[in-house]
């Protein structure tokens, strides 16, 4: 058995970590204050009793099984892994072509380093092919989306089978090969490094606004009147079969779901409590019937959007790492591909 190479670096991301500073420059504040209190004006009377800022519980997403399935709606661009709506970092981070230009790149220099040390690289090559994320099966703020899904794990986690069986061992990879390869001073360390070489640093003022961007944009998609009208279909769906949640994290939450079993998935974890099946079947089929997936992209989405236009000038330092990056990749093919 061979694997695939995955030294993929991560991109930037934004520090989540509860102590950074909120404290922004006057004129950034106010500019998504305008954005995201003006789309909201007038709405206050059709509002739903919900808890914008509280997302669902999501697994890892390298612990997650993915289903394939069509997207919901194609002119919102995806997240990654759990989320329906870009981000900021992914709006404005590499495009599926670039990724692959990274990745060749990645690989290029990761298999000249290794030979030098006398190793001949184990791993497949990266795909030459633009990997687009198809819809997930759930999301961090609606939950489960897929029908089959909810109809095997309930709102339960569900392992891909090569995480819960032990790997057969790869001929040829030693630890001596592991630390060439891993170890402080590894090829994927070196190689990383490289790619990573440019100096633009992100501001903590930008990293905050990124977080207002983001988490804003959320509470205001909940009040959004098109979005209100989607859960109140949603509710009286589900009410139809007796059932008196008053969003899908509640129904979620009703159940031990992804929040118990998401961090240690171990092989035969616990069944789907009693009830829980059909509770997520009819979820789904309610997400279904009242259009509350393709709304909530929709209007998060918008709303988004139009926050990172109204502050561009300062987030546009994203977009620059990501062209350095691709430059530094496109120079690591030239030198060593």
């Amino acid at each position: 058995m061979r694997r695939v190479f995955s030294l993929y670096p991560k991109l930037v991301t934004v520090v989540r970590d509860g102590v950074v500073s909120r404290r922004l420059g006057e004129l950034v504040v106010w500019s998504i204050v305008i954005v995201l209190v003006g789309l909201s004006t007038g709405c206050a009377a059709e509002r739903p009793a919900v808890e914008p800022s509280d997302r669902v519980g999501q697994p890892a997403a390298s612990d997650l099984y993915q289903p394939t399935q069509a997207p919901i709606d194609a002119d919102v661009p995806g997240g990654r892994t759990g989320w329906l709506v870009a981000d900021v970092t992914d709006y404005f981070g590499p495009t599926p072509e670039q990724k692959v230009v990274i990745e060749q790149a990645t690989y290029a220099m990761t298999r000249h380093c290794m030979a030098e040390r006398g190793f001949e690289m184990l791993e497949d090559p990266p795909s030459t092919t633009p990997q687009v994320p198809s819809s997930p099966g759930y999301d961090g703020y609606l939950g489960i989306l897929d029908r089959d899904y909810a109809a095997e794990r309930g709102y339960q986690l569900k392992t891909r089978p090569e995480l819960t069986q032990p790997k057969p061992p790869v001929p040829g990879w030693t630890a001596a090969y592991e630390t060439a390869l891993k170890g402080d001073d590894g090829c994927a360390l070196k190689t990383n490094a490289f790619l990573e070489e440019y100096e633009v640093d992100v501001p903590r003022s930008t990293q905050d606004l990124v977080i207002q961007i983001e988490d804003g944009s959320v509470d205001q998609a909940w009040l959004a009147p098109e979005v209100a009208e989607a859960l109140f279909d949603w509710r009286s769906c589900m009410a139809q079969e007796g059932y008196s949640f008053e969003n899908p994290r509640v129904a979620y939450q009703s159940f031990t779901g992804f929040a118990v079993t998401s961090r240690y998935p171990i092989p035969g974890m616990a069944p789907p409590a009693p009830g829980e099946i059909e509770t997520a079947l009819r979820d789904v089929q309610c997400k279904q019937e009242s259009g509350l997936v393709p709304v909530w992209r929709r209007n998060l989405w918008q709303i988004r959007y139009d926050a990172m236009q109204a502050n561009l000038p300062v987030l546009q330092v994203y977009q620059q790492i990501t062209e350095l990056r691709l430059a530094n990749a496109q120079e690591m093919i030239r030198l060593y591909g």
